[in-house]
């Protein structure tokens, strides 16, 4: 299950890449086997995994909470605006070495990379919570 949902965020993000035409480079050296596969399934194999919907495109639910969340830790964070913030924390929940939970409480996924203590929070039906780097990195992850 957690790899279907981990394929179906995929094909969202290579949806948003493809779209906003700033994915090219990954698009030709991705391998979309198993995300082609995926999208033939029925709305409803697709949706079982945690009702991730192929339709939400890895971002913040709205415009004014990624501002709200930008301001918040991206800035701390390095980044120069809420895109390339956004960008990162997409990036967080693709990468291989991203560990990952799903909160028991709510179905939201947990995904934190140990090496650069990101923590990322994607909501049940695919929205970006939140994206920043916790004090007390791994213990924050595993109080999840």
């Amino acid at each position: 299950m957690r790899h279907m949902r981990r394929i179906l965020i995929m094909a969202g993000l290579l949806v948003m890449f493809a779209v906003a035409g700033c994915g090219a480079e990954l698009l030709d050296n991705t391998d979309t086997s198993a995300v082609s596969s995926t999208l033939t399934q029925s709305d409803e194999s697709q949706t079982a995994a945690g009702n991730v919907k192929i339709s939400q495109h890895l971002t913040f639910r709205s415009r004014r909470l990624l501002e709200e969340h930008y301001k918040k830790h991206g800035r701390e964070m390095g980044f120069a605006s809420p895109e390339e913030y956004q960008s990162a924390a997409a990036a967080v929940v693709l990468n291989s070495e991203a560990l990952h939970k799903t909160e028991a409480e709510d179905g939201d996924d947990v995904y934190y990379i140990e090496s650069t203590n990101e923590f990322v929070v994607v909501s049940a039906d695919g929205y970006i919570r939140t994206y920043f780097k916790p004090d007390s990195g791994i213990r924050y992850y595993n109080r999840q």
